[in-house]
């Protein structure tokens, strides 16, 4: 059992404790919005199959300039005839001689889109790793697909010892957190003995528990897992990290699940979750996280040691991703790391136009 690695060797340690892909199921384009995609989807046939008007108005052949040639009233969405190169808008007709009333500006757009324009065969409608929103799922369906193939949710229980009010913040945190980040199946299961561990549910993709009564409980499971046969098939590989303040934290398999046993107090339960929970739940459906450009107005004062997680806001969406640290009171304060738009884990103080591996949640995850 490892004591006290540092942040990075943990979570790869996590990573290949974590199932490698998560199982797929196939579903109607319409029960999919908010899942994650797990194959590409293309187009069957070109689209649209044939040459369309964007207006009312003339289909034309424009033998010349000022020879319209042959003719044909046309409505928005019609295809064109095979002799037709342009459509006149009705707005811009001249009645009298079948042609536009002034040549079109050059670099406008056309008033009438080419066949294939929008898709080739084979173009990809919706990408693996992409999470489905209402207009890919509205053309899924108007390509006449009639499933989409997705990552079935992720089964996350939270075991929750005691009934006190840290260990029910910390649960009521998790199942918000983690249900901003990614779609989840979150359930929550109560104990008041580690006997009772026995009877949890195994049909689940990950563990986490939360408790009131910590170090002693910790103790308790660690008890446990350094038993040559520990009981409830418990397999403790880590045990607290060299990461401030996540001092209270271990994880391993209870009954081959990934279990994570997290801290007793609240804050160091937002730290560790964000620490360790966005990057697995990414590599987990095949997202990676952003890369994004820091510019630190004010580096944050940190009363404890670093390596910690700094929570970062976005300064202008309007003009790029620009990044600025949220000033931080101390490495123990949860209030501005629950509330920051993006978090980063340094191992060294900020330089400017630092780049970093950021973990983008909530809105804008």
């Amino acid at each position: 059992m490892l004591y006290k690695p540092d942040h990075r060797a943990a979570l790869e340690l996590l990573k290949e404790l974590m199932p490698h892909g998560l199982r797929t199921e196939s579903i109607h384009p319409v029960d999919a919005a908010g899942r994650i995609c797990a194959r590409d989807v293309t187009a069957r046939a070109p689209y649209p199959p044939e040459a369309l008007s964007l207006k009312d108005g003339l289909a034309v052949e424009l033998t010349s300039p000022h020879e319209p040639g042959r003719w044909a009233p046309i409505r928005t969405g019609e295809p064109l005839p095979q002799w037709a190169r342009d459509v006149i808008p009705e707005e811009d007709l001249d009645p009298h001689k079948m042609t536009r009333r002034e040549p079109k500006p050059a670099g406008t757009r056309p008033d009438w889109i080419r066949a294939g324009q929008e898709y080739e065969a084979g173009d990809v409608i919706a990408a693996r790793g992409e999470r489905l929103r209402y207009p890919q799922i509205s053309q899924l369906c108007w390509f006449g697909c009639d499933h989409v193939e997705v990552y079935r949710r992720p089964r996350v229980q939270v075991i929750c010892f005691d009934r006190e009010p840290q260990a029910t913040t910390s649960l009521v945190w998790l199942r918000g957190f983690i249900g901003s980040y990614h779609a989840a199946i979150i359930r929550e299961v109560r104990v008041n003995a580690l006997d009772e561990l026995k009877k949890l549910d195994d049909d689940c993709d990950l563990r986490i528990v939360v408790s009131d009564e910590a170090p002693g409980r910790y103790n308790e499971l660690k008890q446990l897992a350094s038993r040559s046969n520990p009981p409830h098939g418990f397999d403790m590989r880590v045990w607290k990290m060299a990461l401030y303040p996540c001092k209270h934290l271990g994880f391993g398999t209870l009954r081959g699940v990934l279990t994570l046993v997290f801290p007793d107090l609240f804050f160091k339960t937002v730290l560790s979750a964000m620490m360790l929970l966005p990057p697995l739940l990414a590599d987990w459906v095949h997202r990676p996280l952003l890369t994004l450009p820091a510019r630190w107005a004010e580096p944050p004062r940190l009363t404890y040691p670093l390596p910690c997680l700094v929570p970062l806001r976005l300064a202008d969406e309007r003009h790029g991703l620009e990044v600025i640290a949220t000033k931080l009171r101390s490495s123990f304060s949860a209030r501005f790391a629950s509330k920051a738009e993006a978090n980063v884990i340094l191992t060294s103080p900020p330089r400017l136009e630092d780049e970093f591996e950021a973990v983008i949640h909530g809105r804008l995850g």
